[in-house]
């Protein structure tokens, strides 16, 4: 799984169509947060939208290259989050919904 964060619901809605489209992401799921962080000297807080996505180990690159193309941010939110166990059906229906025609 891949977690990021985006300014607004509009850029989050976008990249996720993005990866789903292009296989890259089986589910990508958006949460809105309130966010409170360390920025050019000072703490700043605001709203934020909370990117979960449901991918494999092996297309980290990929997704983390897409991401950054349709980032607004000058260094974006951008790591994996190891899945050691999960439901067998679910991680099934993961490795199935990234396989890239082809290849």
């Amino acid at each position: 799984m891949i977690e990021t964060t985006y300014p607004n619901l509009r850029a989050a809605k976008n990249l996720a169509k993005i990866l789903l489209s292009k296989k890259l992401a089986a589910c990508v799921q958006l949460r809105k947060i309130e966010s409170l962080y360390f920025w050019e000297g000072e703490v700043r807080d605001g709203e934020e939208i909370l990117l979960s996505i449901k991918t494999k180990k092996s297309l980290y690159k990929k997704v983390e290259e897409v991401i950054k193309k349709h980032h607004s941010y000058e260094i974006p939110q951008i790591f994996s989050i190891q899945i050691d166990q999960g439901f067998a059906p679910y991680l099934s229906w993961v490795e199935k919904s990234t396989k890239i025609t082809g290849k």
